[in-house]
């Protein structure tokens, strides 16, 4: 699939059919919740802005260039799934071709005088034997691209914890109960024995827990 031909001002980058171009800062400010009008303070008012429209002002203020979403919510058939890349204008130049898995996966190439960078889009499904069967085509892509040297990086919703023992965890007698360390899904082992790094570990306390 090529996209060589795009002339819009922002790319958007979708699964399946719904591959399309439109402004990055057009579709950001359409995700915003609609508030209806309410009488009062306008600090109440703005402490009923839901995280995702927080989310979406920080991105608009930071000029993110590229920006992946789960659940999406894209298709009619599968609620639960969807995955989708934003990218900005000034990149589009560099993208090579788009692998996809529907629903589930969606890649771009960023190839840039010798550097290469493979960037992945994951929502992987709750469902054991459709998750089974995306890890293991994953896990072929990333053996591919590795050994071609690219640049890897890989974001999105495994539905999965990487350490049992930290994540998930609030109190110190919950976690008396989780013996191992091992990580929910075997695609982060896999990437770990490929040296990919857990990013979010390395600007979080070592003592963060989670509910």
């Amino acid at each position: 699939e090529s996209i060589s031909d795009v002339t819009h001002e922002n790319l958007l980058v979708a699964t399946g059919s719904t591959t399309r171009t439109t402004n990055i800062e057009e579709f950001l400010l359409s995700q915003r919740t609609s508030f209806p009008k309410h009488q009062g303070h306008e600090d109440s008012i703005s402490a009923l802005k839901p995280k995702s429209n927080n989310l979406i002002e920080e991105l608009l203020k930071r000029k993110v260039d590229i920006i992946g979403l789960s659940e999406t919510k894209l298709s009619q058939e599968n609620q639960s799934a969807g995955v989708l890349l934003l990218i900005c204008k000034n990149i589009k130049r560099y993208i090579a071709p788009i692998d996809k898995i529907d629903e589930y996966l969606i890649t771009i190439n960023l190839l840039n005088r010798g550097y290469k960078t493979w960037i992945v889009q994951i929502y992987l499904s709750s469902d054991r034997k459709k998750g089974q069967i995306l890890q293991k085509k994953i896990q072929d892509l990333l053996q591919t691209y590795l050994q071609k040297n690219y640049e890897v990086i890989i974001i999105g919703d495994f539905n999965a914890i990487v350490d049992p023992r930290t994540d998930h965890k609030s109190t110190d007698t919950i976690r008396e109960f989780v013996k191992s360390s091992e990580p929910e899904s075997k695609l982060f082992q896999y990437m770990t024995n490929w040296n990919l790094i857990d990013l979010q570990n390395l600007w979080e306390p070592i003592d963060t827990t989670y509910i």
